[in-house]
């Protein structure tokens, strides 16, 4: 049966209807022609997630909020993590916790709620029934990952940065902040290794959005050579001779028909 959890988030039984669904977008689960995920398994999913025919997800067991056709992660993020088109998220990817106050006596979540099981245990065994807590505004955001980005393995993620599109994150690094596009980045924290392009070839490529065409079309105009490459895709746009790709999306609530 569907659970409803907190924040919208929910939790899908795996029927043969889930599976024979995502064969139907042509959603893998796997790298092999055997699905991972069987009968049974829990899939948490968001309640408005969506996510494009043609993507993969092996940790089998969360489905982001958004997942770009061709792209994959090995690695199991959060239901709001938001992935475009045509990324590569290696193995034990990651994304920190939730943020901790900085100003106050102590960072414990004491002092803003009493869920922490040991200060729920010292009220029932104390006799307290309870004490005045102080609102804390955690504005947890959520990652966003936008098209072409490559993560290595092991990379950690603040809370509610953006990786811009093309932008390459090295394994183990640590990401404190926003990256920009085409900007390949690692160390602990992360910092500035070089950017893949000149700024001008940078512009070019953003402007361009190549990655709302089919990985054929791509390829039929040489992506090895970029300015001729842009050069061919502005022209074979301007002919008509290509269309963007739509090769339409999965939703949660089409999961939640399949229990």
């Amino acid at each position: 049966m569907k659970k409803a959890l907190p924040n919208g988030i929910l939790s899908i039984t795996v029927t043969q209807k889930t599976i024979d669904l995502l064969a139907k977008y042509s959603i893998s689960t796997s790298f092999r022609p055997a699905p991972r995920i069987k009968l049974g398994d829990k899939l948490m999913v968001h309640g408005d997630a969506v996510v494009e025919r043609y993507c993969t997800f092996t940790n089998s067991r969360t489905i982001p909020f958004a997942l770009g056709s061709m792209s994959y992660t090995k690695s199991e993020l959060s239901t709001g993590t938001s992935i475009g088109r045509y990324c590569s998220i290696g193995l034990g990817v990651s994304i920190m916790g939730d943020p901790h106050p900085l100003d106050r006596i102590s960072t414990s979540p004491f002092t803003y709620h009493r869920g922490l099981p040991g200060v729920k245990s010292y009220l029932a065994e104390s006799g307290v029934e309870r004490y005045q807590t102080i609102s804390y505004d955690k504005a947890v955001r959520d990652v966003i990952i936008e098209h072409d980005v490559w993560i290595g393995d092991g990379a950690l993620l603040a809370r509610g940065v953006r990786l811009g599109t093309g932008c390459v994150i090295a394994a183990r690094a640590v990401v404190t902040r926003d990256v920009l596009p085409y900007e390949v980045i690692g160390g602990m924290p992360a910092r500035t290794i070089r950017f893949r392009f000149p700024e001008e070839l940078r512009e070019r490529l953003l402007e361009s959005a190549w990655w709302r065409y089919a990985p054929d079309v791509i390829m039929a105009l040489d992506p090895t050579d970029l300015p001729s490459f842009l050069d061919r895709l502005d022209a074979a746009i301007n002919r008509g001779d290509i269309q963007p790709f739509e090769p339409g999306s999965l939703t949660a609530t089409n999961l939640r028909a399949t229990m």
